[in-house]
């Protein structure tokens, strides 16, 4: 296994600012680093990354080594589900279960509203939910609004967080 890097390295090479949650370099480390700069740049899936020692880090997990002197074990959630908002007080660890219950709303959503969808073999409105990779049914609606009820209902009871559901950042 590739040794992780400590506190110490991090803190050595970058300083991070916890209420913008920008990381700068703190000196030169190879060519292409210069000393104050930004550091990182963002990945295709809108991630920002750091490059130290030839090994690429996702920067909301250096978040976490820098200001708890850890690499999380769980998901590392963006709260308000901007993936390059790396501000400490946005993130949180958390399970995958957890972190799957502050999910952006689907591209492929036409309703408007997570787990609430138009059946055309009933021509009736749909309200479901994905607990534990099983969905419950919650049942068939003739009002849109008594379905947006139902799933809001089964987001508290599951306690799923209240971001869940909201437009892509």
């Amino acid at each position: 296994m590739i040794p992780s890097i400590t506190q110490e390295e991090l803190k050595e090479v970058l300083n991070y600012c916890p209420l913008t949650g920008v990381f700068t370099w703190k000196k030169k480390t190879c060519h292409k680093v210069i000393a104050g700069a930004v550091a990182g740049s963002k990945q295709t899936n809108g991630y920002a990354c750091i490059r130290i020692k030839r090994k690429l880090y996702l920067t909301h997990r250096l978040v976490f080594l820098y200001m708890s002197g850890y690499l999380p074990v769980l998901d590392v959630d963006h709260i308000n589900g901007a993936r390059t908002d790396n501000r400490w007080i946005n993130l949180r660890e958390v399970t995958r279960q957890d972190n799957l219950r502050n999910a952006a709303k689907p591209s492929t959503n036409t309703s408007g509203v997570i787990g609430v969808g138009w059946s055309k073999q009933h021509q009736k409105w749909t309200a479901r939910i994905s607990i534990n990779n099983k969905t419950q049914y919650l049942g068939i609606f003739t009002n849109f609004d008594e379905a947006v009820q139902a799933r809001a209902a089964a987001n508290n009871l599951y306690k799923f967080h209240a971001n869940h559901g909201r437009n892509l950042i």
